[in-house]
This record gives structure tokens, sequence and C-alpha cells, in this order.
């Protein structure tokens, strides 16, 4: 009775070491004696994003896809290197298998030199993605744009793999004549490159363009300019539009040839310095009106600074629609 209860004691620590054997395989480790034979790489390429175990040491077969598949970190960016030493490697291992040192059976090199493949994006494919995102955000805000880029930039490399190419936001208050427009290349969703791609517009519009000289100030009408198909991006200009027979003020002296544009066009009311007003006051019933002499330029509803007749002192108050200066 003692003997086979001697063989049935023995038999379970035996059964247990043979339960043991295929965890070993998967993930787990003993506290003694090796398990883990890795014979280092001295280089090795890459072509995804994370730096594997497998990808740096050869393994014994059966080997576990989990510890196959360990993640040592980010792989290199296209034409770079990464070198990881048999400490950085153990300690990564220990530290996300929970295995001890004497876990593990070194071979082979000391560290292992990492690359990355390297896949080239053309330059007139950045091109064209720059002019697509222009006319993606400025299209719809004038019609008839067209965009072009002066210049393909150079091709660059990136790393292997899908990769998208991502313009960052574009300010779209105004239209310049060109922008600097900003690419993002991503493989596999991290970020690889970022480049830089000067992007000009053409905005063909009818506009006026002065016939003659026109001083500052000076009431402009039709007869002063030619309607010509212009290109106005960048320059803000005014579309030719029915001039109403008053015409216009001008902000600005032009030159024979120069565009008519908005900024050049002050708001209905717009008085200028050396303009005449009329300044207004009233204390309780009592009220004067006062010539005076604008010193500034100002728009209804404004503030403006003007100076009566006849006196070095100015006066400041806001000027009205009808073209009087309230001092309140």
């Amino acid at each position: 009775m003692m003997s086979f209860l001697l063989v049935r004691s023995l038999r379970l620590p035996l059964a247990c070491a043979i339960a043991l054997s295929p965890s070993l395989a998967s993930g787990a480790a003993p506290a003694s004696a090796p398990v883990l034979a890795l014979e280092l790489r001295q280089d090795v390429e890459v072509d995804h994003a994370r730096i594997l175990l497998g990808d740096v040491a050869a393994l014994p077969a059966g080997t576990a896809p989990d510890v196959a598949g360990l993640d040592l970190g980010a792989a290199p960016r296209a034409n770079a290197v990464e070198r990881l030493t048999r400490a950085q490697i153990a300690l990564l291992i220990r530290r996300r298998l929970q295995w001890p040192a004497a876990a593990l059976a070194w071979s082979g090199a000391d560290n292992v030199r990492v690359q990355r493949h390297a896949q080239p994006v053309a330059g007139a494919v950045l091109g064209d993605a720059a002019v697509d995102a222009v006319l993606a955000a400025w299209g719809p805000h004038f019609p008839g744009l067209q965009a072009h880029v002066e210049a393909a930039p150079a091709d660059v490399d990136i790393a292997r793999g899908a990769y998208t190419i991502t313009a960052r936001p574009l300010d779209t208050t105004r239209l310049p004549a060109r922008a600097a427009v900003w690419l993002d290349l991503l493989v596999d969703g991290q970020a690889q490159r970022s480049v830089v791609v000067p992007v000009s517009f053409t905005w063909q519009r009818p506009a006026y363009v002065a016939r003659r000289a026109l001083a500052a100030g000076s009431i402009v009408r039709a007869a002063d300019f030619d309607v010509q198909e212009q290109n106005v991006a960048g320059l803000d200009a005014q579309p030719a539009i029915e001039i109403p027979a008053a015409g216009w003020r001008l902000r600005r002296a032009m030159q024979p040839g120069q565009l008519l544009a908005r900024a050049l066009l002050p708001a209905s009311g717009t008085v200028f310095p050396g303009d005449t007003v009329v300044v207004q006051a009233h204390s309780g019933a009592i009220g004067i009106d006062v010539p005076a002499v604008v010193q500034a330029e100002a728009m209804p509803g404004e503030r403006v600074v003007v100076r009566t007749r006849h006196s070095s002192e100015t006066l400041t108050g806001r000027l009205t629609a009808a073209g009087t200066v309230l001092i309140e």
C-alpha cells in the first residue's frame, strides 16, 4: 500500500512538470534555467511601424507568438537608424513578460542596427495635394478660382506602408496671391514628414483699370476707367459694376493702368482731412453750429477730430450720416 502511495505522490510533480513545458512557449518562465535562447542579429530592416522581438533576434522554433511579437518600440523613420543593445532588449522582456534575467540566453551580436524600408513620394503628388487643398478651401468662396504650383517640390522618402497626405487648416478670410500649404505625411497613422508647398492663385474677374492718373480724394466716374479681365487674387480688386453717376471718392491716388481695389474706395459718407463739416453742440435748449476742418479720415458713426476755423484747438465728436459732427 505504501509503495502505491509513493508512486502516486511521485506522479504528481512529474505531471506538473509536463504541464508546465507548453507554458514556457506561451510567455511564462521559471525562476531558474534559461528557457529562451536569443541570437541577436547585427543588421535588420523592418517595414512596419513597430520593432518586434522576432525582427531583431532569431528565436527557437515553437516560440509563442506573444513572445516573438513583443513590442520593443517605434521603428525609426525612413532612412534613419535605431540601435538596440542586449541590455535594452532584456530589460523590455523582463518588464513586459515578468521573466527573470536567468530566463534569457544570449548569442550573436552585442547590439542590433535597425533600419526601416523607405518609399518615395513624388513631388508632383505633393503639388497636386496642395492644389486640391486650396481649391477645396477657397473654391466655394471664389467661383472660377484656379491654383497652380510654380515649381514642384522635391521628392521625399517616407517609411513603407499605407500613407496619407493631410493639409493643415487654411485661412480663407481673404484670397491671397499665393499661399504656403503645409502637408503632413502619415504612414499607418504615424507622422513621417511635413512639407510646405507654395501655391499661386489666379482669379480672373472684370475689374476697373485707371485710364489716367487720379488724385487722392477726387471724385472718380466710369469714364476714368477701362473694364478689363484681370487676375485679382491678392488685390481684393473691385469687380466691374455700374458706377453711380455721382461717382466715388478716391481714398488714395492711382496711376494709369492700376486696378481699382476695394481699399481705395471708402464707405459712403466718409470724410477726409481738409473737408469742411459743421460742428453741432447743444446745451439744454441752446445749440450752436460752427464750421470746422476735418483732421483725419472717418466714416459715419466714428469719432473724428476737427479744428474750428481761426483756431489752433481741436475738438472730437461723432460723425453722422448727414455729414455733421456732434459734440456730445
